[in-house]
């Protein structure tokens, strides 16, 4: 799911990229280019670093491992660092290539030009990741007695992904529109962030304020490196601390059935989780945009492929693809790592627990993916048998998946890890589910194609509807004593 998620971002912020550059080239206001892009990239750096950089530079997972060891703090510092900016310069490249590309064909920029353009690509990060992490590192302590901080972050990175499509929708539409927008935008990234101007202004102009920009780049991020790393074993120490002395206070008892309480049990568990969470709810946030597009577009798209509206069967089809790549379920026994002995020794049928696991995917999945089917059903102009189909399917593939993917994960669990993301994103059990619902996908399609697409979809329905009843009574004779 984290792979397919990054395509499909990388995919947006190459179209972006380009787009703009070509608006603003054409219309003859090429020398913002450079500062633009690159003010947009280092913005979009400190955004997906900031709720990170503390965690990564003084993260608990790692910390008396490494406390342990002959290493040097500054080396650590160093370290992790290295992968914060190794991470980042992919954005760079993916942002930067396409549009300074653009800019240098239709310019013809001189040698020595392309050359700080290319020294400059390796330089953008530093700025933004150094300012990430100072900030980062304060909210870091700030909330370390916090019990529920990892919320701040699953809440701003959603916010960003949305962020980034109503960008990209800005972006897309006609060169007239696009180039006054990221005039604009052009104009304030210089004023108010003075290394996009002092690089804009040694590729544009060769001036030497470009030494500006690198001396400030190197410079930070040394000092940030020196500093954390001579205090290393302080701050990582401070940012540990956990809410403590707080006075307990019985509240009113109520008494709840045993599903409904490991239901909630496993609700808050999810959420708690930020790297769970992330990695598993982008396919439901692109199913609502999904549904969203389709609400308000479906009308001009009828217009513009009204012939091809038998193929209107594809819809649901994309949408319980996107529901299904990554289904919470599959991850929800490894998640439990080193507490997977307290589920174990529970006094309740495992069934239950698996139902409760099961009942977060479909909670949130069948939430999501029903919204989004009833907008496209006012969007679209359908018949009612491909309405009906159109909501019915993806719910169909969504209880199998949802089944299924913690079939698997039961089949290969991954208890003994020590990062969180090793458990959401490693495992025979993610690769299967995605092949699992490709193939799932690509047989609908066909049978749609070929057959007819009432009849694919309902049989598909159909089938899946029958595969969730057999994978869970597959479950319900499993022992829990057995996974380990």
């Amino acid at each position: 799911m984290e792979l397919f998620g990054y395509i499909i971002i990388g995919v947006m912020l190459i179209i972006f990229s380009w787009k703009t550059s070509v608006a603003l080239c054409d219309s003859g206001f090429s020398e913002l280019v450079p500062s633009l892009l690159l003010g947009i990239t280092s913005i979009m750096i400190f955004l997906l670093t900031i709720f990170r950089a503390g965690n990564i530079l003084f993260g608990i997972e790692s910390y008396e491992r490494l406390i342990t060891l002959p290493f040097k703090s500054f080396n650590i510092i160093l370290s992790r660092f290295i992968r914060l900016y190794a991470e980042n310069l992919v954005i760079v490249l993916v942002v930067l290539i396409p549009g300074m590309l653009t800019y240098a064909i239709n310019t013809a920029v001189s040698p020595i030009s392309l050359v700080l353009i290319i020294v400059g690509i390796f330089l953008v990060p530093l700025i933004p990741i150094t300012i990430a992490a100072v900030i980062g590192f304060i909210a870091l302590a700030a909330t370390a007695r916090m019990h529920h901080r990892g919320i701040f972050s699953v809440i701003i990175s959603i916010l960003l992904v949305f962020l980034l499509f109503i960008v990209t929708f800005l972006f897309s539409g006609n060169s007239e529109n696009l180039s006054d927008i990221a005039k604009m935008l052009g104009t304030v990234i210089s004023s108010y962030y003075p290394p996009a101007a002092w690089f804009a202004g040694g590729v544009v102009y060769g001036s030497l304020s470009y030494l500006l920009f690198v001396g400030c780049s190197i410079i930070v991020a040394s000092l940030l490196v020196l500093i954390f790393g001579r205090f290393f074993q302080e701050i990582s120490a401070a940012t540990q601390e956990r809410a403590t002395g707080k006075k307990f206070v019985m509240s009113a008892q109520q008494a709840t059935n045993c599903s409904k309480s490991i239901f909630k049990m496993e609700w808050k568990r999810y959420f708690r989780n930020h790297v769970y969470v992330l990695n598993t709810l982008v396919g439901y946030i692109l199913i609502v945009l999904a549904g969203l597009a389709i609400l308000v577009f479906g009308l001009l798209l009828y217009e513009f492929i009204g012939e091809l509206s038998a193929f209107f069967f594809v819809i649901p089809i994309g949408l319980g693809f996107l529901a299904t790549i990554a289904p919470p379920s599959e991850s929800a026994i490894s998640i439990e790592g080193k507490h997977w002995w307290i589920l174990k020794t529970m006094p309740i049928p495992f069934i239950k627990i698996i139902d409760a696991k099961v009942r977060v995917t479909l909670t949130i999945g069948l939430a999501s993916t029903i919204f989004a089917t009833i907008l496209t059903c006012i969007g679209l102009p359908m018949s009612i048998p491909m309405m009906v189909l159109t909501i019915l399917y993806p719910i169909a593939i969504i209880l199998f998946t949802a089944y299924l993917g913690i079939f698997l994960n039961i089949k290969f669990p991954s208890l003994d890890w020590e990062n969180a993301t090793d458990a959401v994103k490693q495992g025979p059990n993610v690769i299967i589910m995605l092949v699992v619902s490709f193939v799932l996908s690509a047989l609908a399609g066909i049978l749609g194609y070929f057959v007819n697409d009432i009849v694919g979809l309902s049989v598909m329905t159909v089938l899946m509807f029958t595969g969730t009843v057999f994978v869970r009574m597959k479950l319900a004779k499993i022992d829990i004593l057995t996974i380990e």
